[in-house]
């Protein structure tokens, strides 16, 4: 960015200074966050005071070149700062405005346009910028009135962005700034720019409304493209996805270079005409053939589409550009395991680094190296993942745990677990996944112990209030506290089919069959889990509706044929052999 702005740049705005300096003069003080009753200035331009360049502030300046030549910009603005306070020399707070617009340093961008506004009333640029600034600090009508300064003094204008900005904030604050544009449209009663800020506003409390006015813009503008953009965005956020792929469509062919309207048509595209969908990314890439998001979506709806072949070509070339590299790896792993190529895939999943797809990556690369029998080449290598990336350890212990309960060596989880804790001595996640472990262990002190130091850490935890309520349930007869602890937890997670499941189980255990029956019912309609097949069914048996118990069983038997809950209650009602004549 210095190499942008040019190091001549420290010359010119010395340049300026060249008088003898004024003993009155004193260092203007920081702003805090400004709210001003803004006015059209009625003076000609501020003139900054004229002064000999002092050594002190020549130095600053230096310094702060330098520093941003050595990608130092936190220095460089602080001096850039300091110096427009002491010298209020206009190049100099212009320079430091841009620079704090760089790092996205809010507080010192309003302090410094502010300072560039009283240093140059007329100067669209400061208006343009301090506008914008007081739209993200939560006050957009005055950043409104100051957008229309710039505009008025033949700058940018941006009342779209204000009308976004201000979407984040207060209903109180999004209706202060719809008033302001309302009596500017009074004014201007067919601007398209003021029409899609007054539907932009709008949107968060009445899309109909919104959605007419949209339209309004299009109209007042129909060789624009940002209004049809709007009002195919509005029309996908109340889910008429055909009518905004439509004005898409034929937006498209007023504006095929519009790279935002094709990938807005392109996204919707995805959801029903994956073919389509292909050939708008494929425009857009020719477009962009750099654009790495363009090449990984062509990627994905490859490898969706089944084009394996096409898919990979878009993946290796990502790893070419070296952009989104793990995403490539992970996808490009799963389409060599689908080609049965399970070393290459290895070797790809051992790529993926910290992110969305790393713990997929850990899940796929376990799979395959626990069937080839590789376990310690499996635990060595998550113990030399947690070394490397810390950031992620307990997830990952977490998964080799679970990996470990899989294969039924109960104490070596417990062991890993414990040794995880005593890291992470407050990790939720490493404390429920221990209880889990504990309870398949028999030892039911150790797990409800866990599951209360997580209620101790996060009394609202629904998923330990569950698992502790189902525990309670099936190992003891303290039926009341259990019913208590899972009562809390549908409070929480009112939908959740495991909370209806262990409610209907436990009703189920103190002889409340109808509404046991109520309750696994909904649970198994929201997830028809093997376990929750397992408790229904039971149900429907004790009612002496045991054909339908049988059906349950049976479909949950299709669905996990080794789910150890189901297998033990086919067991207990020694119905086997019912289910296989049924069958």
């Amino acid at each position: 960015m210095f190499y942008r702005l040019g190091f001549a740049a420290v010359w010119l705005i010395l340049a300026g200074c060249s008088s003898p300096p004024r003993e009155q003069d004193t260092p203007r003080q920081p702003t805090p966050e400004p709210i001003v009753e803004i006015e059209a200035p009625t003076s000609e331009q501020v003139q900054p005071p004229d002064r000999r360049i002092s050594s002190d502030t020549l130095y600053d300046l230096l310094v702060a070149e330098v520093a941003g030549h050595r990608s130092n910009y936190e220095l460089a603005l602080e001096n850039y700062v300091h110096q427009a306070r002491e010298t209020r020399d206009v190049q100099v707070t212009a320079r430091a405005t841009h620079l704090a617009q760089y790092l996205g340093a809010t507080s010192e961008v309003a302090e410094m346009s502010q300072l560039w506004l009283e240093l140059e009333p007329r100067n669209s640029e400061p208006h343009f910028i301090y506008a914008l600034t007081l739209a993200r600090q939560g006050h957009p009508a005055e950043g409104f009135r100051h957008m229309e300064l710039s505009r008025d003094y033949g700058g940018q204008v941006a009342f779209s962005a204000i009308a976004a900005e201000s979407l984040r904030h207060s209903g109180e604050q999004q209706q202060a700034l719809l008033r302001e544009i309302e009596r500017a449209l009074q004014a201007e009663p067919a601007d398209a720019e003021l029409l899609m800020s007054k539907s932009i506003v709008q949107q968060s409390t009445d899309q109909e409304a919104a959605l007419l006015t949209a339209r309004q813009a299009r109209a007042a503008a129909p060789d624009q493209a940002p209004p049809i953009i709007l009002e195919a965005t509005l029309l996908q956020q109340m889910d008429h996805g055909d009518d905004a792929m439509e004005v898409l469509r034929l937006g498209l062919e007023q504006h095929p270079q519009n790279s935002r309207m094709r990938l807005l048509y392109a996204r919707l595209l995805t959801r029903s005409d994956l073919p389509g969908a292909r050939e708008q990314f494929e425009i857009l890439s020719q477009q962009a053939p750099e654009d790495a998001d363009l090449i990984f979506s062509l990627g994905l709806i490859n490898r969706e589409m089944e084009n394996n072949d096409e898919a990979k070509k878009y993946f290796d070339q990502l790893l070419n550009m070296g952009a989104r590299e793990s995403e490539a790896h992970y996808y490009l792993g799963l389409l060599a395991v689908q080609a049965g190529d399970k070393t290459q895939g290895v070797t790809h999943f051992k790529m993926v680094r910290p992110g969305q797809d790393f713990m997929p990556a850990m899940n796929q690369l376990a799979r395959i190296l626990l069937v080839q029998g590789r376990d310690d080449e499996l635990r060595q290598f998550f113990a030399d993942q947690r070394r490397h990336y810390p950031q992620v350890a307990p997830q990952i212990f977490v998964l080799e745990s679970e990996i470990l309960v899989q294969m039924q060596q109960y104490q070596t989880a417990d062991l890993l677990l414990s040794e995880a804790l005593a890291r992470y001595p407050e990790d939720t996640n490493l404390l429920y996944t221990r209880s889990l472990v504990a309870e398949k262990r028999q030892d039911l002190a150790r797990a409800e112990a866990d599951l209360r130091k997580i209620l101790a850490i996060d009394p609202d935890n629904a998923g330990a209030l569950n698992a502790l309520g189902y525990i309670l349930t099936n190992h003891s007869e303290r039926y009341d506290e259990a019913t208590e602890l899972i009562e809390k937890a549908l409070q929480l997670s009112p939908e959740d089919p495991t909370i209806l499941d262990s409610m209907g189980w436990v009703k189920y255990r103190v002889g409340d069959y109808q509404q046991a029956l109520d309750y696994l019912q909904k649970a198994y309609q929201g997830y028809a889990d093997a376990e929750i097949a397992a408790h229904l069914g039971e149900v429907l048996w004790q009612l002496d509706r045991r054909d339908e118990a049988l059906a349950v069983w049976r479909e949950g038997l299709e669905k996990d044929a080794d789910n150890q809950v189901l297998r033990h209650t086919i067991e207990r009602f020694e119905v086997d052999k019912l289910l296989t004549s049924s069958h």
